[in-house]
């Protein structure tokens, strides 16, 4: 039995919190900018309400996707957190990343944002969390 290494440790959470923050740049950019709501609020067939209420309305629906898309890199990086320090690891916890992490690529995928540079960056980036769970951790470590 042993815990996840520092190294494996360090590279998981930095791939997290990349993904977190480019998360929360989109957020930002995604709220801020007022040609994004005049979108939304035409392919949703909502001009004829107040502006006030629609934006409100707006600013909910991204607040929770953002939630929603942060929840799978938390998660993991909590979990790798919990193994370094109390929790031994094993082949089944390092699955258990593994299908964390096509849950958030999947999530990201399925939200089709082709405008987005970000959105190409996110999933480039859990691809490449993925490919590097899958081969350095579960191929290559002996965990018994």
């Amino acid at each position: 039995m042993k815990h996840l290494s520092n190294k494996h440790f360090y590279i998981l959470v930095i791939f997290c919190s990349v993904i977190i923050l480019l998360s929360s740049i989109e957020l930002m950019i995604t709220i801020k900018d007022s040609t994004i709501f005049n979108k939304w609020l035409i392919s949703n067939n909502l001009t004829q309400y107040p502006i006030e209420d629609t934006f409100v309305e707006y600013l909910n629906a991204n607040l929770i996707s953002y939630a929603l898309r942060i929840i799978f890199p938390v998660s993991i990086g909590i979990g790798a957190f919990l193994t370094l320090t109390k929790f031994y690891i094993n082949k089944t916890l390092v699955y258990v990343f593994l299908l964390l992490e096509i849950a958030g690529l999947s999530f990201t995928a399925i939200q089709r944002n082709f405008n987005s540079l970000f959105y190409f960056l996110i999933l480039s980036l859990y691809v490449v969390l993925i490919i590097y769970t899958y081969i350095f951790i579960a191929l290559k470590e002996d965990y018994e």
